[in-house]
């Protein structure tokens, strides 16, 4: 017999429904003194701990429950749920599945699962989830965006992209499927770019409020430091987050105050160095649109910097109201916003090109050399990989998401084994991690004449053994028209020449903005017959590729690629001067 009353009960799910969640703590904690076993009181103090993100209190709380009652749904729910949360996927995997032999038609649960198994690089499993859910409940837009997300990943890209674009048909202010429309039509070689910009006009207009109170501007006009704001998702372990890891601690030696404003959820180790350098470091994850802008007035923002674009959690929509009088994009997405409010986009004088104008909205600022600072020192003392003298057999390297390996890329790099016989190509990408995946690809190259002997597909690893995978490489091979990127500069790192073809739009010039700063524009080809042409020269010539690839940390350090302290005073110069512009009229 309990000796907590329903009276007591019905004060705490009172609580619970008010979101009174640090008194409901205090209360079920007093009455867990009288009864320290009682499986209602503990599931309710393991939902105050989810609730408020304490993860590592909340699991102990639902394991004692399933000790009691290994049957306890909610218990197995919410133990699935916390192990999502932390990103412990096999975990979850186990208890929604224990969950789902007992409750299985628990949708919401089901739709948990499956993006555990697609966090898990399991994506067959993730899809058929998916379908299922979609089948049961054919209009339900998240359920349907989810699905398109899991083809996406598990390379069925046309069909992911297909049901994105029926969705937004129906429903533009869908921001998942708009954001995932947007970036996964940078992995698109046929890209519509006037009906992207459609898209992006018709998202952006049905973004605007027009009943929002917003505060006058406060900034200084004639300040003695110019006070920056960077909003992003991603001040965590995050490519964006490598970008500006440095920049962040050398900017602060300039006449700038540092504001950021961080929208997600998780903080790591890089966060925890973000609020150290940045002079104010504000969690704008739970707050609305108009908070967020009034805040930013607050601030007295003089130049407000996005550095996620059209991603997810972006938080694009306050540019419309112009929190800040200057406001630039960066990074985070190399397309345009589509707005007018935001007045400049960040690049290099190789990024962009003069006919990629007419698809932007904004004003091309170029720094000097490269347009991003990306730091390869998550392995401190990973000095460049020795090179293997034996050239007798060449092998390509592509370390990239598989997604940016489409049908063209495959149809090309075929090609290329075709035409130099005693060569490979190497695959490290954690979608191997699937065998379906692995199957796909040995397909697709089958499909182009070559069989399986001439690929290596390697499952991903942790960083310091996928760096040192390297060593294995003689040449990377860079996927079109969604350029590696990060794994391009960490193949300069490491030693290894990109080559790669001269593309149309920012992301298809990332890698020729790296040759070129490198002055190797022997590595970049113009078309499909010049890639052939200039590949041979290169192999014919293998004590020249050996000196380059001895030579190029060195040779990408002196042309300013890695050199966090030189790019920070580029990126100073353009804010000063864009300020100055700014006041000067």
């Amino acid at each position: 017999m309990s000796k907590i009353s329903n009276t007591e009960i019905k004060k705490l799910e009172d609580l619970y429904k008010l979101n009174k969640l640090t008194e409901l703590e205090q209360e079920t904690k007093k009455l867990l003194q009288i009864e320290n076993n009682n499986i209602i009181l503990l599931n309710i103090l393991g939902v105050v701990y989810l609730k408020k993100k304490f993860f590592k209190e909340a699991e102990p709380i639902f394991k004692k429950i399933l000790n009691q009652n290994s049957k306890d749904t909610n218990a197995l729910k919410n133990l699935g749920e916390t192990y999502r949360k932390i990103n412990k996927f096999s975990n979850a995997i186990k208890y929604y599945e224990l969950y789902l032999t007992i409750n299985p038609n628990d949708n919401e649960v089901i739709n948990n699962l499956a993006s555990c198994y697609l966090k898990n690089k399991r994506y067959e499993q993730a899809v058929n989830y998916y379908r299922d859910l979609t089948k049961k409940t054919p209009h339900d837009q998240e359920y349907l965006t989810n699905l398109a997300f899991a083809l996406i990943a598990s390379l069925d890209m046309e069909e992911g992209v297909q049901i994105l674009e029926k969705i937004l048909d129906k429903n533009i202010k869908n921001e998942r499927a708009y954001y995932g429309y947007l970036f996964n039509q940078n992995y698109n070689p046929q890209i519509n770019f006037d009906k992207l910009n459609n898209y992006i006009k018709k998202f952006n207009q049905s973004s605007k409020k027009d009943n929002l109170n917003i505060i006058n501007f406060c900034y200084k006009k004639n300040p003695e430091k110019i006070n920056v704001g960077f909003i992003s998702p991603d001040f965590r372990l995050h490519p964006v987050g490598y970008a500006i890891k440095n920049l962040i601690k050398y900017l602060k030696s300039y006449n700038f105050n540092l504001f950021a404003y961080y929208n997600f959820y998780i903080e790591d180790d890089l966060t925890k160095k973000f609020k150290k350098d940045f002079d104010y470091f504000y969690d704008i994850t739970n707050l609305k649109d108009e908070q967020i802008i009034n805040k930013i007035r607050s601030d007295g923002i003089h130049i407000l910097i996005d550095l996620a674009g059209h991603t997810t959690n972006s938080n694009l929509s306050i540019f419309y109201y112009k929190p800040a009088p200057i406001q630039m994009s960066w990074l985070g997405s190399l397309t345009t916003t589509g707005l007018k409010e935001v007045d400049f986009k960040i690049g290099d004088p190789y990024i962009f090109s003069k006919s990629m104008e007419k698809n932007y909205t904004e004003e091309f600022l170029k720094l000097p050399n490269i347009w991003s600072d990306f730091v390869v020192e998550r392995e401190n003392n990973l000095h460049t990989i020795p090179v293997d003298e034996n050239y007798d057999q060449i092998v390509f390297g592509c370390f990239v998401t598989l997604r940016k390996v489409n049908d063209l890329v495959i149809k090309l790099w075929s090609k290329v084994l075709k035409q130099f016989q005693n060569t490979k190509i190497y695959f490290k990408a954690t979608e191997l991690n699937d065998i379906d995946i692995e199957k796909k690809i040995k397909e697709k190259f089958l499909n182009n004449g070559i069989s399986s002997d001439r690929l290596i597909l390697e499952k991903s690893s942790d960083y310091k053994s996928y760096l040192q995978a390297y060593s294995k490489i003689h040449i990377t091979l860079d996927t079109f028209p969604f350029n590696g990127v990060t794994t391009s500069f960490e193949s300069i790192w490491m030693g290894v020449p990109i080559f790669c073809l001269e593309g149309d739009s920012a992301l298809a010039r990332c890698t020729y903005s790296i040759n070129k700063n490198l002055k190797m524009d022997d590595w970049i080809a113009q078309d499909e017959n010049d890639y052939l042409v200039k590949l041979e020269k290169i192999l014919s010539n293998k004590k020249k590729l050996l000196v380059i690839k001895k030579n190029l940390r060195e040779n990408a350090i002196k042309n300013n690629l890695f050199n966090s302290k030189k790019f920070t005073e580029n990126l100073a110069n353009i804010l000063n001067q864009t300020w100055k512009d700014f006041t000067a009229g």
